[in-house]
Parts: C-alpha cells; sequence; structure tokens
C-alpha cells in the first residue's frame, strides 16, 4: 500500500481523537509547548546537578514519568473545571483555574531549574531569589521585605 494510503488512514483514525482530547480534555496546545520546555530544561539541570554531585540513579528517570502524569492530571481537571457546561451553557464558575494551573506549573518548573542550576554552581543564582520564589510557590504572594 502507499504512503499516501497509510497518511489518510492515520488521518481518520486520529483526527476524530484530537477532537475530542481538544474538547473534553486540553486545548491549550501552544501552552503546553512552553511546559514541555522547561520540563526539559528541568530534567537536563538536574541530570547535570546529579551527576555532578555522584547521585544519578536510575529511580530519578521514574519520578519522570510520574511529573508527566501528575501534570497531565492537573491540565485536564483545570480544563474541565474551566470549560463544562450546563443544559448546553458555560458556567463560568471556574473560569480562572485554568490560569491558575498553568501559572502554578510554570513557577514549580522554574523554582526547579533554579533550584538544579544553584546546585550545580551557587554563584549562578541568588539565594534570595529562590527563597523569594519559593515564598511565593507556597503562599502564591510575595512575603513584604
Amino acid at each position: 500500500m502507499t504512503k499516501q494510503f497509510y497518511t489518510f488512514t492515520l488521518a481518520v483514525v486520529f483526527t476524530p481523537m484530537l477532537e475530542f482530547l481538544e474538547k473534553y480534555a486540553f486545548c491549550d496546545w501552544e501552552f503546553l509547548r512552553f511546559l514541555v520546555i522547561l520540563m526539559v530544561f528541568d530534567t537536563i539541570t538536574g541530570i547535570i546537578k546529579y551527576w555532578k554531585h555522584k547521585q544519578i540513579s536510575s529511580s530519578a528517570f521514574g519520578r519522570i514519568l510520574m511529573k508527566i502524569i501528575s501534570y497531565m492530571s492537573v491540565l485536564i481537571l483545570a480544563h474541565v473545571l474551566s470549560h463544562f457546561t450546563i443544559e448546553g451553557e458555560s458556567i463560568g464558575l471556574f473560569s480562572w483555574a485554568d490560569n491558575l494551573a498553568y501559572s502554578a506549573l510554570l513557577v514549580k518548573e522554574a523554582i526547579s531549574i533554579l533550584e538544579n542550576l544553584g546546585a550545580i554552581n551557587p554563584k549562578w543564582v541568588p539565594t534570595w531569589l529562590l527563597k523569594r520564589l519559593k515564598e511565593f510557590d507556597t503562599n502564591g504572594q510575595f512575603k513584604k521585605s
């Protein structure tokens, strides 16, 4: 069979699945690109950090899969809360859930990257910056100095 037939078959099979995912599970693919970039950078800096401190192990790679599953769950939950309808009408009660979940995931990844960079070389990341970002991650607001 020809390559075009396989391409057509894949398109017929996956198009309805993608539409279902976008409507009911997740729809912001542009955000997902940003998150994946940060996750890859976090993984790379984490590997360098553990390699430098001679603590690298295979169990750490299992945590990457758990992180992906956790993040997928948060993104799907936020999407459902933000976009559910009752009798065909959007309620909008949780319209803030997407923004909160997206921001929280990006802040978490940014903090992890900065921690990794600080562990690789303490001169690269000021400790006061990490302290303030962790405070923001915990409370959602900066402590007034």
